[in-house]
């Protein structure tokens, strides 16, 4: 499975809030250079906070979103490359009605391991597709120091699906 249009869509979300927000603070400082440049009254104290807000709002969502996108990225990196590898049976595949993107809800792979008497439940990432799992297990990356840090790999347990 490669990128959904529902990752590229919140990706793309992130770059335009960020990059309105950019150019709103950079139109603002102009203006009080050129007001200074031509020692004449700068814009209207409520003009000059709205847009300082306005960009502050949206360059701080999208400057988020992006930062939150790097940092999932780079920890299902490390569970990848130094992560305890498990088999964890598959439960059950559900909807997340909490989350739509044009009109369709994510799919997420319950699956649970046990160790000791004790069950693990693990919750996959958000999915666009219904996952085509090859079989009733699916691997689970696990952080040793830390039980509620995981990545469950449902593209390595996916067979491939063509689209037509």
């Amino acid at each position: 499975m490669s990128r959904s249009r529902g990752d590229l869509i919140i990706r793309i979300l992130g770059i335009v809030f960020f990059t309105i927000g950019v150019l709103e603070f950079l139109a603002l400082l102009i203006a009080c250079a050129v007001s200074l440049v031509r020692a004449a009254d700068f814009p209207p104290w409520p003009v000059f906070l709205f847009v300082l807000l306005h960009g502050g709002i949206l360059g701080g969502a999208g400057l988020s979103i992006l930062l939150a996108r790097a940092h999932a990225a780079r920890r299902k990196a490390r569970l990848l490359a130094e992560g305890t590898p498990v088999l964890a049976r598959v439960v059950d595949v559900e909807q997340d009605w909490s989350v739509r993107v044009n009109g369709r809800c994510a799919w997420r792979v319950v699956c649970e391991w046990e160790e000791g008497g004790t069950v693990y439940r693990f919750r996959s990432e958000r999915l666009w597709e219904y996952p085509a799992l090859n079989n009733e297990y699916v691997a689970v990356y696990r952080d040793p120091a830390d039980p509620k840090c995981y990545y469950v790999d449902v593209e390595g347990s996916c067979r491939p699906v063509v689209e037509l």
